[in-house]
């Protein structure tokens, strides 16, 4: 899978996506960066809405993990179970978002289980980078299903 054809999975399963202005600038081994215009998720203070940088945090996770499974052939479904966000600073620009790839040794755990169980959970992290620094990070626990 290309990161073209990722984003145009995310636009067709996620409106949300597509109304937020979200671009997949890298996904790969090492994760996925997406970035979204902050004209399209501000709030009344003209700095990032929380709700949009939630739902993009969420996003960034679930493209990274769907891109590694999908090209390893899995047939799956994910679904988030458990979130938090901690909110460090405001963001004053075009919202930037880095969700590394898990550790090769949990993401080994992670299909393992997957293959002998048909369900499998796993912790992924992102977070928001800023000219600033980091503004927010994210962890999450999302689990796959076999389709």
């Amino acid at each position: 899978m290309e990161v073209k054809q990722l984003k145009e999975f995310i636009y067709r399963e996620f409106p949300l996506a597509q109304a937020q202005g979200v671009d997949i600038v890298r996904a790969d081994d090492r994760g996925l960066e997406i970035l979204a215009p902050l004209k399209l998720n501000r709030n009344h203070l003209g700095t990032a809405f929380g709700g949009s940088i939630s739902s993009l945090l969420i996003l960034s996770c679930y493209a990274s993990l769907f891109y590694q499974m999908e090209k390893e052939g899995y047939h799956f479904h994910l679904v988030i179970k458990e979130e938090s966000t901690k909110y460090l600073m405001p963001v004053e620009e075009d919202i930037r978002i880095v969700s590394e790839a898990p550790d090769a040794n949990l993401y080994s755990s992670f299909t393992e289980s997957f293959k002998r169980k048909g369900r499998a959970r796993i912790q992924l992290e992102s977070k928001v980078l800023t000219k600033n620094g980091v503004a927010c990070t994210f962890m999450g626990e999302f689990v796959a299903l076999k389709s």
